[in-house]
């Protein structure tokens, strides 16, 4: 699934936008899994298979659809710490392709105290 939102993303399909989005809802966020403790013997499963990295495919190829729909929904995938931080910064990367005058103050005041720097630095970059 990983590869197919990628491939989706440089397709630029409006017609996967819809399939794209989807993806996201919170209901499939990566924190279903649980969160077991790092030195847990079995957290490499989490890391090889339990965690969707295709959602953070979809939030990027989201981005590169163009389609301002999106924003609403990648707003809600940032502002949710229960997405992984790749999904959530793949989510805030693709805002900075898509972030339109009316979409900004939105995207301000998640920004605003958002507690992980990258993510807050990469908001910030789609108020320019």
């Amino acid at each position: 699934l990983f590869y197919l939102g990628r491939a989706l993303g440089n397709l630029r399909d409006p017609e996967s936008v819809d399939l794209l989005l989807a993806s996201l809802v919170p209901e499939l966020n990566e924190a279903r899994h649980g969160r077991p403790a790092p030195d847990n013997p079995n957290i490499h499963l989490l890391q090889m298979e339990a965690t969707p990295c295709w959602r953070a495919a979809a939030a990027w190829a989201l981005g590169r659809s163009g389609d301002t729909r999106a924003v609403p929904v990648l707003l809600e995938t940032v502002s949710s710490l229960d997405n992984a931080v790749d999904t959530r910064y793949a989510a805030a990367e693709a805002l900075v392709r898509l972030a339109d005058p009316g979409s900004k103050p939105g995207i301000l005041a998640l920004a605003e105290g958002y507690p992980e720097v990258s993510i807050r630095r990469k908001l910030l970059e789609a108020l320019k």
